[in-house]
């Protein structure tokens, strides 16, 4: 699954235990873009690693947009977001076949 591209950008993917934020808040995911990394809590169910990766995927996706600001997206209206996400993770899709497969995968008992 390493790495993960999005816009371009190659972002290595980690594990790690006892993830915090630098605030020290517990985390189960956290993209980093100035070290180009997404890391996850270590000690979760594989349908939630699945659910926080693509979660960060979508913050990188809004960052690689310039969409850093709650405001910016607050004022970029719905039809300028869809499309970012569409775009971005059509760009995401194509170009991370482990980390699609990996999506797909099914924990027994999850449909």
């Amino acid at each position: 699954m390493n790495p993960i591209i999005i816009g371009g950008v190659h972002f290595s993917y980690h594990e790690k235990n006892h993830l915090r934020s630098d605030e020290g808040n517990r985390l189960l995911g956290q993209i980093d873009f100035t070290q180009s990394t997404i890391t996850t809590e270590k000690k979760i169910a594989d349908e939630t690693r699945r659910k926080v990766i693509l979660h960060e995927v979508l913050h990188g996706i809004f960052e690689q947009a310039g969409l850093r600001e709650e405001e910016a997206i607050k004022n970029a209206g719905e039809e300028v977001l869809i499309d970012i996400l569409a775009y971005g993770f059509l760009n995401v899709l194509r170009t991370n076949p482990d980390l699609i497969r990996f999506l797909q995968e099914t924990t027994e008992g999850v449909q």
